[in-house]
């Protein structure tokens, strides 16, 4: 029954008459244990089938009615439009934790201060993201002079990101040379 409702993308509703002519007719199989009603509703967002919510009545004397079956369908919209947000927040965060873990990468304002900066390059400097916002690529990079700035940054502005390969002072005031990159 299940599988209908999966192809169709429409509520089923059966009693077991119905189940019999389905199977009959090749529309549907009768797995499990018998029921007295079987329900079956689509989990879908925009056309799009997610999965299906099942309900059925074993004892005789309990029976499942169209009401039941339109209020499923209601929920079912709810708990579709949930597993879609769920599934776009996950999705977010890959790109994301793509970035953090990547190669060094800054994302430098006008002024020489980072907005932002990966893990990756703030382990490598020694410093936390909140002390590595804190400074300016000249506090970093000693061979950076300040008045050199705004055209690496124009430059950076033009080409939307730039690697290079410079000398940085860490935390701990030692010199390493890094291959990183900058976006605008």
């Amino acid at each position: 029954m299940t599988a209908y409702v999966l192809r169709t993308g429409r509520p089923l509703w059966a009693s077991p008459e119905k189940v019999i002519e389905l199977t009959a007719q090749g529309e549907a199989e009768d797995l499990g244990a018998p029921s007295v009603d079987w329900m079956r509703v689509p989990l879908q967002i925009d056309g799009k089938i997610l999965g299906a919510m099942v309900m059925e009545s074993h004892p005789v004397g309990i029976r499942i009615s169209v009401m039941d079956l339109n209020s499923l369908t209601l929920v079912s919209n709810q708990v579709a439009v949930a597993i879609n947000c769920k599934r776009a927040e996950e999705s977010r965060k890959l790109p994301q934790f793509s970035i953090d873990h990547a190669d060094r990468i800054f994302k430098m304002r006008d002024k020489g201060r980072p907005a932002y900066a990966n893990d990756v390059a703030c382990q490598f400097l020694g410093y936390t993201r909140e002390e590595r916002l804190s400074l300016t690529a000249q506090d970093v990079d000693p061979n950076l002079a300040r008045e050199a700035w705004p055209n690496y940054f124009n430059q950076l502005c033009q080409f939307g990101s730039l690697t290079n390969e410079s000398t940085r002072v860490t935390k701990n005031q030692s010199l390493s040379t890094q291959r990183s990159r900058a976006i605008a």
